[in-house]
């Protein structure tokens, strides 16, 4: 099945985790991309990348199938809304 469809963009590492568990649970297929977006990781100097947060360097894509689109929305928005609650 091609996942086409892309639903959710983070540079949040533990979100991006989280929408993941969230779809397997719901048996929603995805793919996934990540594009690294730091100066470090363009090929700049270490000099470059100073001051950069390493957490949030990388961009995590979500896609699923067009088909599946919506149920995936709904299910993320609730993953949302609990990550953002257990917030620390």
């Amino acid at each position: 099945m091609r996942c086409n469809a892309e639903v959710f963009v983070t540079m949040n590492a533990l979100l991006f985790g989280t929408i993941l568990q969230a779809l397997r649970r719901e048996k929603i297929p995805y793919d996934t991309r990540q594009v690294p977006t730091g100066l470090s990781n363009r090929g700049g100097n270490m000099a470059g990348s100073l001051g950069e947060c390493a957490d949030f360097n990388v961009l995590f894509y979500v896609y699923v199938p067009k088909k599946m689109k919506e149920q995936a929305q709904e299910t993320i928005a609730a993953a949302q809304h609990e990550f953002s609650l257990h917030r620390y």
